[in-house]
């Protein structure tokens, strides 16, 4: 009896994009100034089948949402070249269908209220558990893809797979 040997397949990963095509054709773009919160929810994110995109400065964000389709940003509110709420309205302005998460290490009521008021779709409390980002980022883009499918007089409920 012989046994068959097959080639493993070749992994390789960009250094900016990465994720699978086959659970969802999801685009999420991380904005976040900390290389391992940016690393560990880039790989948390792909591993759940979500197309992943990372960028550390506000130039590079724009860059990205101006040369492709981005269902969900998911940003730090405090970064060194960005203010928060700015950014979430000039998102808003420049990519009105495109769901924000927001997460920050400082709890505030009023400022959760501003970016929701803003257009954010949430607003996470460091620490937060890969999970929790997961679960919120599906609903989000969940959320835009119901927005994009209303069709008056007939109910659609698209699946994001």
């Amino acid at each position: 009896m012989s046994l068959l040997t097959l080639p493993r397949p070749s992994l390789t990963v960009p250094l900016v994009s990465i994720g699978s095509t086959m659970k969802t054709s999801t685009n999420v773009l991380i904005f976040n100034d900390d290389e391992a919160a940016l690393c560990s929810r880039q790989w948390g994110l792909a591993a759940a089948g979500f197309s992943v995109l990372t960028t550390r400065t506000r130039k590079q964000l724009f860059d990205i949402l101006n040369q492709q389709a981005i269902d969900v940003v998911l940003m730090e509110t405090c970064l060194p070249d960005a203010d928060g709420a700015v950014l979430i309205k000039a998102i808003k302005a420049q990519c009105p269908d495109t769901q924000i998460v927001v997460t920050t290490e400082y709890e505030s009521l009023e400022a959760a209220k501003e970016a929701i008021r803003l257009g954010a779709y949430d607003y996470l409390v460091k620490p937060i558990l890969l999970d929790e980002i997961r679960g919120v980022v599906q609903r989000a883009a969940m959320q835009k893809k119901w927005a994009l499918h209303r069709i008056p007089g007939r109910v659609s409920i698209p699946s994001i797979h």
